[in-house]
Order: C-alpha cells, then structure tokens, then sequence
C-alpha cells in the first residue's frame, strides 16, 4: 500500500521529540539502580522517608510541571515548551550529583518539573506530527526509547561497588546521575538546526495559514490543503466560542471522553507500575545475601523484558486496537498481582517463583498499558483535558513512591499486589464497558463518538418516546 506521507521526515521528528521519554525511564528507574548505595554509603544516616523523598521527588516536581504545562504549550507553543524543557533539565542535572540530600532532591525535583512539561508537550507534538494511520506505531516509539533506557540504569547497578569501607568515597553516582543531560543536548541540538517549527495544528490555532501548509507539506505528500481544512474543522469544534477551560471538560462535548481519561490514567498508576520500576530490586534482594549480584540480574532482566514486549506491543498496534490491548494487559497483571501474594503468603517473597512473577507482570505492563496510556490519552482529549490527566498520574505517582516502603512494612508487598490486583480488574471492566476506540481515528471522531448515545441510552430514550406517544393517544 503505498504511503502519502513523508515517513522519514515523520520518523525523525518523532524520535528526537520522544527522546525525552528516553531520558525519563533512565533518570526514575535509576533510583531503583542507585536507592541500596544511597542508603548504606553516599547518605547512611537519611531515614527511609528521606530516602524515599529521592525517589519520589521527580513525580512530586512533575506534578508542578503539568499544572503549567497546558499554559506553555497553548501560549508558546509545544516547540517552545520542549526547549525550555531541556535547559530547565540540565540545571537540574547540575544539582543532583552534589551529595548533599536537600540539594538532590531540589535537584531531582527540578529535573521532574521539566519532564512533567515534557509529559504534556511530547505526547501531543508526536500525535500531531503524524498521520492518523502511522499513529499506532509511532505511538509505541518513545516507550521502546524507555525501555531501552531503563535497561541501561539497571545494568549500571553492575558499576556500582558491591561493598565499601567508611569514610571510602567513590563518584561513580556522580556520573549515573550525569547522563540525563546527554539527551537534552542532543533534542536542543536537532530542535533549533532541523525542527525550528510547531506543530501544524498548533500553528491552525494560531490562525498562522502559511506556516501551518508549510509543515503540512513536510509530513504529507499530497492533499495539504484537504488536511488543512480537517484541522481547522477541529480547531473550531474545540474553541466553539472561546478556548477550551476546565470547566469545559464537564460539558457534552467533553465529559465522557474526560473521564475516561481520568479512569485509563489512574489505573496506569494504581496497578503497581511504580512499585515494580522503583522497587524490584528491593523485592528481588529478599532471601538473598548482602552483596549477591542476582537483584542486579533480575533487575536488568525487567528491562529487557520490558524492551522485548514493547516492541511486542509496537508490532500489534500497527494493525490492531488500543482498547483491547489495555484491558487484556489489565486483566493478565490482576492474574499475575494475586499469584504474587498467593506465593508471598503461602510460603514467602523468598520463593524464586514470587520473583518470576515480577517478569511476567513487567511483560504484561509494558505490553499493555505501558505502551498506549500516552498515545490513547493525546488522541482523544483537548489540551487541557490531557494536562490534567497526565497531571492526576504525576501526583499518583509522588504518592505510590512515597508511601511504598511504609505501606510494605504494614501490610507487605503481598498486600500491596493484592490491593493492585483488585483495581487493574476493575479497571478492565470499566475500559471494555465504556472506552471508546481510537485506532485510525482523528480527535474530532472520537469526541464525537464519544458525545453519541449509547445502544442503551437509544434504548431508554425509544422506550420514553413509546411512553410519551401512549400518553397522548390516551388522552
């Protein structure tokens, strides 16, 4: 079938937009590499709270990014947004490797602020860089660039000096924590000497006609004017009188698709995916010696799980739908979560098979939802209705990463997956029940699809019209 777009101009805007999210698995997941050395060497006295604050610092500074980001973005625009984004990281960068415990975590929390404006600016410049029927696929681009990434941070575990002497200082944290700036140069780079645009629909927004044919014609191969037209159609569906505002998001044209996007968002996060990302190797080192390379394995094997079943995940959207995909995978991990705890509590997280079951949860998340949360949320909701979805999964996460080790010391990670498995099925029925498709649809189709009435809402409203009908003729 042949292409009318510009597949590798498409490709290559994605990639360098999406890089970000490369930067992203490395700089959290490397808490999980980095959290045992913090603990017994770089700061021995900090309480797990503090230690925790580490780790939880980022989502905390990503909550406080999304809450500007849909200013940013509408305002200047998500190229802008994605500049000062890199500049904001490598300030932040800056701080995280002084061993002082407020200076990193204000420096980690800078980083996460940045990377919140990026969770909002990303997604929305690949969904609108790329057409409908390409989606799918350069959807899954960015979380492979993750996965990949993530596997880095935990093999750098194996960098790591598995025992030191007190007072015995070593920098290689220092460095670890370093590579995040790597990445941003390289998007400023590309950004300012091959990428010096907007989106075309943010610059139909703007009313900018010439620029927005402009970049039109560097995605697309023909019918510029045709897919011009479309997004102006759009534009003016979602402004109507005025720009979309929150309040909005609650009115007809809006609601259902909303809250769904609140529902597929806090699944992402209440299933347990930042317990597994920050804490495997805690798990992993359970029944294991001091200094035992095998947490560090198992570790590194989630990342390449999650790479292996990503591109799974690539390959099955390139000719399938989003919505099946989230509520098998919801389904697959609320298994895998009960199996988890039976094992926990019929012998212990000791058994080897407690810790198999991490993998296989991984493979199942990384497949599913891990994959298409982004995508899904980018294509069906107006700006500020994916801000504040994206926004809700930031500060879930603050929460999930802050309260996990507490919440394991109350109830276990037995009862921690047990509490998961319930709501990842939860979630299941609710997406098979009420979520729309969005596979080969454009955001306008979706809303509408959305704003339609359902096969039962038809039914309620002939039965009323049947009634109605028979009072009248009664009288």
């Amino acid at each position: 079938m042949k292409q009318n777009f510009h597949k590798g101009f498409v490709v290559f805007a994605v990639l360098n937009c999406g890089i970000s999210f490369a930067q992203w698995g490395y700089f959290f997941t490397l808490f999980n590499t980095l959290q045992s050395h913090f603990q017994n060497y770089v700061f021995p006295d900090a309480s797990v709270n503090e230690i925790s604050m580490i780790g939880s610092s980022p989502n905390f500074g990503g909550a406080i990014g999304c809450i500007l980001a849909e200013t940013l973005v509408n305002r200047y625009g998500r190229w802008k947004t994605m500049v000062l984004t890199d500049i904001i990281v490598l300030f932040g960068v800056v701080l995280t490797m002084v061993a002082n415990l407020p200076v990193l975590i204000l420096g980690r929390t800078i980083v996460g602020f940045a990377i919140g404006l990026s969770s909002v600016a990303v997604p929305l410049y690949i969904t609108e860089m790329t057409p409908i029927e390409f989606r799918g696929e350069t959807g899954v681009f960015p979380a492979i660039g993750s996965c990949i990434t993530r596997i880095l941070s935990y093999m750098a575990g194996f960098l790591l000096p598995n025992h030191m002497e007190k007072g015995q200082t070593d920098n290689t944290w220092r460095f670890l924590l370093a590579v995040p700036a790597i990445f941003n140069v390289i998007r400023l780079f590309n950004l300012f000497f091959f990428l010096k645009f907007d989106t075309p629909f943010q610059l139909v927004f703007k009313r900018e006609e010439g620029e927005a044919k402009k970049v039109l014609s560097k995605i697309f191969k023909d019918n510029v004017e045709a897919r011009y037209n479309d997004l102006v159609e759009e534009r003016n569906y979602m402004l109507s009188k005025h720009k979309v505002q929150f309040m909005d998001l609650f009115g007809e044209k809006f609601r259902k698709a909303f809250i769904l996007g609140i529902v597929v968002s806090v699944i992402e996060q209440v299933c347990g995916v930042n317990v597994v990302y920050m804490f495997s190797n805690t798990i992993f080192e359970i029944g294991t010696k001091k200094g035992d390379d095998l947490p560090k394995v198992l570790t590194t094997l989630v990342g390449v799980l999650a790479l292996i079943f990503t591109v799974m995940a690539y390959l099955w959207l390139k000719t399938r739908g989003r919505k099946p995909l989230m509520v098998i995978g919801l389904i697959a991990m609320g298994i895998v979560d009960f199996a988890f705890s039976a094992i926990g509590y019929i012998d212990s997280l000791a058994n080897p098979w407690a810790k198999y079951m991490i993998l296989v949860w991984i493979a199942f998340f990384t497949w599913s939802f891990g994959s298409v949360m982004f995508l899904y949320l980018s294509e069906c909701l107006p700006d500020i209705g994916f801000s504040f979805t994206i926004l809700l999964n930031w500060i879930l996460a603050f929460v999930v990463v802050q309260i996990t080790m507490n919440v394991a010391m109350w109830i276990g990670f037995e009862g921690s997956f047990v509490v998961f498995g319930i709501l990842s099925f939860f979630g299941a029925a609710v997406i098979a029940k009420y979520l729309v498709e969005s596979m080969g649809k454009s955001k306008l189709q979706i809303l509408k699809e959305y704003c339609a009435p359902t096969a039962e809402e038809d039914k309620k409203g002939l039965l009323a019209s049947l009634a109605q009908g028979e009072t009248i003729n009664s009288v």
